[in-house]
C-alpha cells in the first residue's frame, strides 16, 4: 500500500483552511435565516434549532431541570444525549449565538480533518477521500448536529490504534458513546490489536469516569434520575421510527416487515464474524474493512438514522474505496453512493423527486446498506493482498 507521503505544510493548511471556511459560511447562512417551522407546531424556531439544543443542555444540567422534558420555548424536540455530554457543552452557553454556532461547527470539521489527515495514506488518496465527503459533511453542517464530530473521533480512535496509542483510543470511542449510544460498536476494533485485556480495562475506566463527570455540578440522586430519563427516552424512541436504515430499506423498498431488533441482531452477527479471521488481523487493508464497516454499520443500522447522519457512512464508503483494489463493482457503486446518498440531498434533484421517491423509498441508505454487504462479504473471504495497490480513482 502506499504510505505517507508529505505535500508540504502549505498544503495541509491550504486544505485545513478549506475546511475552516466551509464551517463558517455554512454557520452564517442557517445564522441569517430566518424563522423556522417543524409540523404542526405552532412555535417558529431556528435552522440551527440542534445547536441551541446542544448549547441549552448545560443550563438545564446546572440548574438541575431535566434534561429529557421537552422546552417548547427553547427549541423543537427532545435533547437525546448523555448528561456528559451537557457538560461538555459548557463553554457554548457562554456565548453568543453566531460565535458559539461557528465555533461547535468549526469543532467538528477540524476534528474529522485531523482523523483523516492522520491515516496512514498516500497525501492523494487522503485528499480524494475529504473531496468526497465533502457534501456529506456540508449536509451535516446545515442541521449543526454532532455527527461530524463523531466521525472524526472514530476515525483518530483507528489512527491511535494504529500507533499504539490504546489508551487514548479507548477515550475517544467513550467520548462518543456518551454522545450517541451507537458508538459502542467502535469498541471492537480493541480486538484487533496488541493488549486487548487492557484496552478492554481502559474502555471501562474511561466509560466510568466520563459517565461520573458531571457530579462536578450535580448531586449523585439528580444524575441517577438523568440518566434514568435519558434511558426511558431512548426506549420509547426505538419504537416510533426506521429511519433510513437497513430496516427502512427493508420495509419501504421489499415490503418485508421485521422487527428492527432482528435486523440488529443480523447485522451485529455478520459483524462479528469479522473476528473468525485472526491471520488478517496484521494485514492493514483488512483493518481498513473493519474501520469502513463499523462507520457504515453505526448508520444502517440505526432506527433513527436521517439524512444528516449519513457523514459516517459516506467517510467509511470513501475509506473503503481508496484503501481497496479498484474493481468496476466498486467504482459502481461509489458512484451509486455519490449520486443517491449524498446528492440526493441536495437541489440538484427536484423536491417532487426527493418527497415521492427518495424519502418513500429510502433511496438514501440503499447504496450503503449494498456497499457494507460488499464489505462483509470481503471480509469474510478476505485473502492476502500483498500485490493489490489501493484506487487511484478520483
Amino acid at each position: 500500500m502506499n504510505r505517507k507521503k508529505n505535500t508540504g505544510v502549505f498544503n495541509t493548511k491550504t486544505l485545513a483552511l478549506g475546511f475552516v471556511l466551509i464551517a463558517l459560511f455554512v454557520s452564517i447562512q442557517q445564522y441569517s435565516q430566518g424563522p423556522k417551522s417543524f409540523g404542526i407546531d405552532v412555535n417558529t424556531y431556528t435552522h440551527y434549532n440542534n445547536y441551541i439544543i446542544f448549547k441549552n443542555s448545560f443550563t438545564h444540567l446546572i440548574n438541575n431541570q431535566d434534561l429529557y422534558n421537552q422546552y417548547p420555548k427553547e427549541y423543537w424536540d427532545y435533547y437525546k444525549y448523555s448528561p456528559t455530554f451537557a457538560l461538555f457543552m459548557a463553554p457554548f452557553s457562554l456565548l453568543f449565538v453566531l460565535p458559539g454556532l461557528f465555533l461547535w461547527n468549526l469543532l467538528n470539521v477540524l476534528v474529522l480533518f485531523i482523523g483523516i489527515w492522520k491515516l496512514s495514506l498516500n497525501s492523494n488518496l487522503k485528499i480524494y477521500i475529504l473531496g468526497f465527503i465533502v457534501i456529506a459533511a456540508i449536509t451535516s453542517l446545515q442541521n449543526s448536529q454532532s455527527n461530524i464530530f463523531i466521525t472524526g473521533l472514530l476515525i483518530l480512535s483507528f489512527v491511535f490504534f494504529e500507533e499504539g496509542k490504546n489508551l487514548w483510543a479507548a477515550l475517544l470511542i467513550a467520548i462518543t458513546v456518551y454522545i450517541k449510544l451507537f458508538g459502542f460498536l467502535a469498541f471492537a476494533l480493541l480486538m484487533f490489536y496488541p493488549k486487548r485485556v487492557q484496552s478492554i480495562v481502559y474502555s471501562f475506566l474511561w466509560l466510568i469516569f466520563l459517565g461520573l463527570l458531571p457530579l462536578l455540578i450535580v448531586s449523585p440522586g439528580h444524575l441517577l434520575l438523568m440518566y434514568k430519563s435519558w434511558l426511558s427516552l431512548l426506549l420509547q424512541d426505538h419504537t416510533v421510527s426506521m429511519g433510513m436504515s437497513a430496516m427502512g430499506v427493508l420495509n419501504s423498498l421489499f415490503h418485508i416487515d421485521i422487527q428492527k431488533n432482528s435486523v440488529v441482531f443480523i447485522g451485529m452477527l455478520l459483524f462479528s464474524s469479522s473476528f473468525l479471521k485472526k491471520k488478517a488481523y496484521k494485514d492493514i487493508q483488512f483493518r481498513y474493512l473493519i474501520l469502513s464497516s463499523i462507520l457504515i454499520w453505526v448508520v444502517i443500522f440505526n432506527h433513527k438514522a436521517e439524512s444528516p447522519t449519513y457523514i459516517l457512512a459516506v467517510a467509511g464508503i470513501a475509506v473503503w474505496f481508496f484503501t481497496q483494489k479498484t474493481n468496476s463493482i466498486n467504482l459502481v457503486l461509489l458512484i451509486f453512493t455519490f449520486i443517491f446518498t449524498e446528492l440526493s440531498s441536495t437541489d440538484i434533484f427536484p423536491l417532487f423527486i426527493k418527497k415521492e421517491i427518495f424519502m418513500p423509498y429510502t433511496i438514501k441508505a440503499l447504496p450503503c446498506v449494498l456497499i457494507w454487504s460488499k464489505i462483509t462479504y470481503d471480509i469474510l473471504f478476505y485473502k492476502k493482498l500483498e500485490d493489490v495497490k489501493p484506487s487511484t480513482v478520483v
